[in-house]
């Protein structure tokens, strides 16, 4: 069986706003009004999910 996503824009919300400096070096991830959320564009759930998974790992980065 085969998951498939409709293409299109995704938004995470993060836990602080150096965790979101991070996730901009990402290319594709942007920025949205608020501070803690940013968004990008997946083309199925597999790119999503990798994408989220980069984004977890990035946020577990302390700053220091």
């Amino acid at each position: 069986m085969r998951s498939t996503m409709v293409p299109g824009a995704r938004e995470v919300d993060l836990y602080g706003p150096y965790m979101v400096d991070l996730a901009l070096l990402v290319p594709g991830v942007s920025r949205l009004a608020g501070g803690r959320t940013v968004a990008f564009r997946a083309a199925d759930i597999a790119e999503a999910y990798r994408l989220v998974h980069l984004l977890v790992h990035l946020a577990s980065v302390k700053p220091g």
